[in-house]
């Protein structure tokens, strides 16, 4: 048994040196190239599946964590790196094709191919990388669960992205051999020309950096313009112009340089929001203005909805035409539109309970005529009232 074990293994070891003989043979009677060609294409096939096991592995056990920087990192690495190892290995491969085929191509032109999907792949996955932690830093804050503000996000994540992008150009026009001065020497009258027609697009660009700089407003705010008459929520904030929703639910696209040279109203940032009204009683009812007044101060005092720091105002403000106005002025806590509008209809409901449990009344237009004595039987008579047994019994007289 054991003799015929050893003749299988004498065999296998005899087979296998006369394959590598032959592969050597073959190798050396001018195959070299598809010798390389083959090794070196195994060789970047078991890398590629090599490396996608790696990153799987790191992705599980880095992917739950709680760090934003972890979270995703090989998972966005795996596809930039698997292009640029498959783009760099085919690279070489084709490069040892052409030199045994004796085609007319510079070499040089795949070494700088290389270097730049080198460049090309790295900014493809540090943008990557950035857009990844905008998103999962938005969606905290959305759920409450990180207190930032979105704009701040955005901004740093497009100067991030923007940064990348110049260093990127700059990099591939060094891997290519140009440099910026020979670009602009080239460039001459030419350059200046592009430069006047795309000064709009330079206007808004810079608008939009100042706007992400300044924070005048952020995403979700509620602005207006009185000078453009635009109003709305923002939207998006761009690098060329900013969308605004209006409350009618239109798009309005206001290109960033407007924002500088308009004054511009940002409601969504005030502390508190206004009460101000004037409650119109009746002439007769001026002995009760004292104690209405003094009640409606009272209740906005003890009102649990209005904010006590701000300015608290009652006061007889005016004898208008047919009213006397007491002036209410005062701030609620909440800015929310909706329940500012709740807070005032309280407040107005409990203003007309005092002044009905005073005996008072509100107010309406009304007008006086006063006819002088002596008058009003000539101008009755004139109008053939004389004939009205009324008139006749109220003024003793008979026709």
């Amino acid at each position: 048994m054991e003799e015929d074990i050893n003749d299988v293994q004498s065999q296998v070891d005899e087979s296998v040196k006369a394959g590598l003989a032959k592969v050597g043979e073959f190798a050396g009677e001018g195959n070299n190239w598809l010798f390389q060609v083959t090794i070196g294409a195994l060789c970047l096939m078991a890398l590629l599946i090599f490396i996608r096991l790696v990153l799987g592995f790191l992705q599980k056990r880095l992917g739950k964590s709680e760090s934003y920087w972890n979270r995703d990192l090989f998972f966005l690495l795996r596809l930039p790196l698997s292009t640029a190892l498959w783009l760099v290995g085919s690279s070489y491969l084709l490069e040892i094709l052409l030199i045994q085929f004796e085609f007319p191509l510079r070499i040089s032109y795949f070494a700088q191919f290389r270097n730049v999907v080198t460049i090309v792949c790295m900014a493809w996955f540090v943008l990557s990388y950035i857009r990844r932690v905008r998103l999962l830093i938005i969606r905290d804050i959305f759920r409450g669960t990180l207190e930032m503000e979105r704009g701040k996000v955005d901004a740093m994540a497009k100067l991030a992205s923007i940064f990348i992008f110049v260093v990127t150009g700059l990099l591939v026009l060094d891997a290519l051999g140009l440099h910026i001065s020979a670009l602009l020497a080239v460039g001459g009258v030419g350059g200046i020309a592009v430069a006047f027609a795309a000064q709009d697009v330079v206007a808004n660009f810079f608008g939009g950096l100042m706007i992400h700089i300044t924070q005048p407003f952020s995403i979700g705010d509620w602005i207006n313009s009185p000078e453009r008459s635009f109003e709305g929520t923002v939207e998006e904030i761009g690098w060329y112009a900013t969308r605004i929703r209006s409350f009618d639910k239109r798009p309005i696209y206001v290109p960033n340089a407007v924002f500088p040279k308009v004054l511009l109203v940002n409601p969504s940032r005030m502390l508190n929001r206004r009460i101000r009204e004037h409650i119109t009683l009746r002439y007769q009812d001026i002995p009760k203005v004292r104690a209405i007044v003094t009640d409606i101060e009272n209740m906005l005092k003890e009102h649990s909805e209005i904010d006590k720091d701000q300015a608290l105002m009652v006061y007889m403000d005016r004898f208008a035409d047919y009213s006397v106005d007491i002036l209410v002025y005062t701030f609620t806590i909440s800015t929310r539109w909706a329940e500012w509008l709740r807070i005032k209809q309280d407040v107005l409901l409990k203003i007309a309970d005092i002044v009905e449990k005073h005996g008072a009344g509100f107010a309406f237009p009304t007008s006086t005529v006063e006819v002088p004595e002596g008058l009003n039987l000539q101008v009755q008579k004139g109008f053939g009232m004389e004939k009205d047994p009324d008139f006749q019994d109220s003024h003793g007289e008979k026709t």
